[in-house]
C-alpha cells in the first residue's frame, strides 16, 4: 500500500509539473501571438504608407496638370475648351485622391480594430474601382475631341498615340499595384482575425 501511495504521489507531482509546463507554454505562446500581431500591423501600416504616398504623388501631379493643361493645349493650337475640360478633370482627380487619402489614416493601423482596418481597406479598394467610371469616359471624350481637332496634323496624332500608350501602361500598372497592395492588407487582416479567433 505504501508503494501505491508513493506511485500516486509521484504521478501527482508529475501531473502538477506537466500542468505548470503547459501553463508556461501558454503564456509564452500568448506573448508570441501579441508580437506577431504587432509585426503584422507594422507590415500593414507600411503597405498603407505606400498607398498614401502614391495618392500624394497623384494629387501633386493632378494639381500641376491644371495650369499645364490650360497652357499646353492652347499652345498646341487646340481650342481652349479642351484645356478647361482637362483642368476640370485634374481638379476632380485631385479632390478624389484627397478623399482616398483620408480613407487610410496612419492612426487607424495603431489604434483601430482589425474590423475597422479591414472595412477601410475594402472601402479604399472599391473607391479606386469606382474612379474608373469617371476616368474612362473622360479619357474617351478627350481622345474623341483631340482627334476631331487634330485632323490632318500627323505629328500631333503620333504624339497622341505615344501619350495614350504610355499613359495607359502607367495608369494600368499603378491601378494594379494599388489594388494588389490593398488586397494584401485585407488578406493579412483576415489571417490575423483567423489566428486571433475574431
Amino acid at each position: 500500500m505504501n508503494t501505491n501511495m508513493n506511485m500516486n504521489s509521484n504521478e501527482s507531482s508529475q501531473l502538477k509539473e506537466l500542468r505548470e509546463q503547459v501553463e508556461q507554454l501558454r503564456r509564452m505562446l500568448g506573448k508570441e501571438e501579441i508580437v506577431n500581431q504587432k509585426m503584422m500591423r507594422r507590415v500593414m501600416r507600411s503597405k498603407a504608407d505606400v498607398l498614401r504616398r502614391r495618392s500624394v504623388v497623384l494629387i501633386v501631379v493632378a494639381i500641376l496638370l491644371i495650369p499645364y493643361s490650360l497652357w499646353a493645349l492652347s499652345f498646341l493650337g487646340l481650342p481652349p475648351v479642351m484645356g478647361y475640360v482637362t483642368a476640370a478633370f485634374a481638379l476632380v482627380a485631385a479632390i478624389y485622391d484627397a478623399l482616398l487619402l483620408s480613407q487610410l489614416p496612419a492612426s487607424l493601423f495603431t489604434r483601430g480594430t482589425l474590423l475597422e482596418i479591414s472595412a477601410a481597406a475594402v472601402r479604399y479598394k472599391k473607391m479606386h474601382i469606382y474612379w474608373l467610371f469617371v476616368a474612362i469616359p473622360f479619357l474617351l471624350f478627350f481622345v474623341w475631341m483631340f482627334f476631331r481637332f487634330a485632323e490632318g496634323n500627323a505629328p500631333m496624332r503620333i504624339g497622341m498615340y505615344v501619350g495614350l500608350g504610355v499613359g495607359a501602361i502607367v495608369g494600368c500598372r499603378t491601378l494594379a499595384n494599388t489594388l494588389r497592395t490593398t488586397q494584401e492588407i485585407i488578406d493579412q487582416i483576415d489571417d490575423l482575425r483567423g489566428s486571433a479567433g475574431e
